[in-house]
């Protein structure tokens, strides 16, 4: 009897499978990697009850306290609040009219490296489990939170492993976000992924408005927050860009920018974490008479 051979399981559908096998690639198994990681944010608040200024001066708030938030003061109807101090380089904005408030935005550089560790772990675990293979197909990255009072997230990455027959097993196999059919036409167009690229930046905003909401009309920019999330999201993507230039990659697809926003209490303030991740394929353009296979291969 000839021996049986080794079965295998995937994430792919069967579009997706046809499609990797026309390409000259073959499923080898499941592969996943994971990470549970204790993530905090640290915020700067020791000094957010001195914000409150004496002001209240029509045409012009005076400043009073300093840290987090200090240098404000609440002028009345029509005036404006002082300015306050930097922190972290950035200034506080002034209160806005008609009461204006306190704000202070920072960002958290050590929460965002956190985050950014626990899912190149994740991603690093499931690479390898792939040993043996050429690369990894249709890689998902999930986040959920395990015990969100004692900030423990679990970072997964779950993927189908991939080989190309006759060929030599990769050292480093390559990592791809796209599905099996996403893949298959990358190498039909002249590319090849080479890994994924990220991002991640975190702020935190804190403080709130003060003053007659009422006088305010029926709608109220909170700019803070609105520059807060435009500030996250540029350095995230950045941040993307910057691995794509580490991987000597051309460029990324499938790229996805997401949002989330988190509520805390600090000092008796609320607090608000924006985060941004953006997250991609890097690929690659191989020349026309190059083998699409050997260029994926890195051969």
């Amino acid at each position: 009897m000839s021996e049986l051979k080794a079965a295998w399981g995937s994430t792919l559908s069967v579009a997706e499978l046809a499609a990797v096998r026309s390409e000259g690639f073959d499923p080898v198994g499941q592969v996943m990697g994971s990470c549970v990681h204790q993530v905090y944010a640290y915020l700067q608040t020791s000094n957010l009850g001195g914000a409150w200024g004496g002001g209240g001066v029509i045409g012009g708030g005076i400043a009073g306290g300093v840290g987090i938030g200090g240098g404000f003061g609440y002028g009345s109807q029509g005036g404006r609040g002082g300015w306050g101090g930097p922190l972290g380089g950035s200034p506080f904005g002034a209160g806005q009219m008609g009461g204006g408030g306190i704000w202070s935005v920072q960002e958290l550089s050590d929460y965002s490296q956190a985050l950014r560790s626990a899912r190149n772990l994740a991603l690093e675990r499931m690479s390898a489990e792939a040993a043996g293979s050429h690369g990894v197909v249709g890689v998902r990255l999930n986040l959920r939170w395990l015990d969100e009072s004692a900030r423990i997230l679990e970072f997964t990455a779950l993927g189908t492993a991939v080989r190309a027959a006759g060929r030599e097993v990769s050292s480093a196999p390559f990592l791809s976000l796209l599905s099996g059919e996403e893949f298959a036409k990358l190498l039909r167009g002249g590319y090849v992924p080479c890994g994924v690229a990220m991002g991640i930046s975190a702020l935190a905003v804190a403080g709130s408005p003060v003053g007659n909401w009422a006088m305010m009309g029926p709608g109220y920019e909170v700019q803070e927050f609105s520059q807060a999330a435009a500030r996250a999201r540029t350095s995230a993507v950045s941040r993307m860009e910057e691995d794509l230039r580490r991987m000597g990659a051309d460029g990324a697809v499938g790229s996805q920018v997401v949002a989330r926003v988190q509520h805390q209490e600090g000092a008796g303030y609320p607090i608000r974490i924006v985060e941004f991740s953006a997250v991609g394929t890097a690929v690659m353009r191989f020349g026309r008479d190059d083998d699409p296979l050997d260029a994926v291969l890195g051969l």
